[in-house]
């Protein structure tokens, strides 16, 4: 036979060592310092918390390109965190910057009213499980490039023969397209050998969305 289980609550309060509601939901059950009762043995029970380890932000943020944040957690899953989006505009005459939440979604696309402006990125726990607030906060490393993507590819293909006027046509084209490895493209040397191009177009941020595109 299995042995029974049973749990109690630890501590040295009113409740300590009675038994709790077999009912209750493991988020609420599960205590620092209760006791987990199995047969004849006692264990105390030590809880993991739920904790935001690190968030990575792309380097190259734009108007009309999606951010998508990196999130490192432990011991809770992303459906259990909260998000929030604010711009931080410049400082005014005062010295004071100005915040906006823009978004309280996932991901973040941002508009032209972003340009020139910082995005500040903050995590935090669901209210059913909120220890302190806000358990992470990043921004972005710069602020939000005012100038427009340049997709110098959509140019291209605009003039080449098979254009758009053409799709309709009983003709089938094959593109193939070989792609710096991401690698290469931040080397040192990569630098000085792709001097001609915009070190920002060289940033895996702005070659995801362009590749995306």
């Amino acid at each position: 036979d299995n042995p029974p289980v049973k749990l109690r609550h630890g501590g040295d309060g009113e409740l300590a060592g009675q038994l709790k509601e077999p009912g209750t939901a493991n988020v609420h059950a599960f205590r620092n310092g209760d006791i987990l009762e199995i047969g004849d043995e006692q264990f105390i029970i030590t809880v993991n918390p739920p904790n935001v380890l690190g968030i990575r932000m792309p380097n190259f943020v734009a108007p009309g390109m999606l951010v998508v944040p990196s999130i490192q957690t432990e011991f809770i899953a992303e459906k259990d965190l909260v998000f929030e989006w604010r711009r931080v505009m410049a400082e005014d005459e005062s010295g004071k910057s100005c915040k906006e939440i823009v978004s309280r979604e996932r991901n973040y696309t941002p508009t032209r009213e972003d340009a020139g402006c910082r995005l500040v990125f903050s995590v935090a726990l669901c209210a059913a499980l909120a220890v302190d607030g806000v358990i992470a906060k990043t921004a972005t490393t710069s602020e939000v490039d005012s100038r427009p993507l340049k997709l110098g590819f959509k140019t291209r293909l605009q003039s080449l023969p098979c254009s758009a006027h053409q799709a309709n046509s009983d003709k089938l084209r094959i593109v193939t397209y070989n792609i710096l490895a991401d690698m290469y493209s931040t080397d040192r040397m990569a630098r000085q050998m792709y001097d001609y191009c915009d070190p920002k177009a060289l940033d895996s941020s702005y070659r995801d969305i362009v590749l995306g595109q």
